[in-house]
């Protein structure tokens, strides 16, 4: 069976970067993918992002069904990664219940790095101040995922977290 791999991190953390070096194969979902216009340029409206995250879901849903379809002509299933900032259990949980649903083995993915080091490596202009609260909210989800293993989701084998620093 596949792995569902869901990032966590704060932009510029190296989410794009571990995803590259782990599992270039994978078939990444991400809502960045809604603000890539036809030059291939990122165009971020913050008053689109919720039909980008609706835009993501729906990948990610259909890149399981693809795989199950894959399966079924005993083609190899690819690994499927949700590459958003996922900064609060809620934002995942959602992702992890279809992956369970279909079978897959679930990963989250911590990607810590240093606040200001993300600030100057974002590659969105997400400026300062908003990295620096988005790493306030990244940290507490950590302290969530421990406090709660994997928020109401109950224990589960197929479920892993992965804590990664620096990536």
């Amino acid at each position: 069976m596949a792995t569902v791999y869901i990032m966590r991190g704060i932009p510029g953390s190296g989410k794009s970067t571990w995803i590259a070096k782990n599992v270039p194969n994978a078939k990444v979902c991400s809502a960045d993918h809604f603000f890539v216009n036809k030059e291939g340029k990122y165009v971020f409206d913050g008053s689109k992002l919720g039909a980008a995250h609706d835009a993501c879901m729906r990948e990610f849903v259909r890149c399981l069904i693809r795989n199950e379809e894959d399966a079924l002509t005993n083609k190899e299933e690819s690994p499927i990664v949700v590459d958003n900032t996922n900064l609060f259990v809620d934002h995942f949980l959602p992702y992890a219940r279809f992956a369970l649903a279909f079978g897959y083995d679930v990963k989250v993915v911590n990607v810590h790095r240093p606040a200001p080091t993300c600030v100057k490596a974002n590659i969105h202009n997400v400026n300062e101040q908003a990295v620096q609260r988005m790493y306030v909210q990244f940290n507490e989800g950590c302290r969530m995922l421990t406090m709660r293993p994997l928020g109401s989701l109950p224990k589960n084998e197929r479920m892993s977290v992965i804590d990664v620093h620096n990536a």
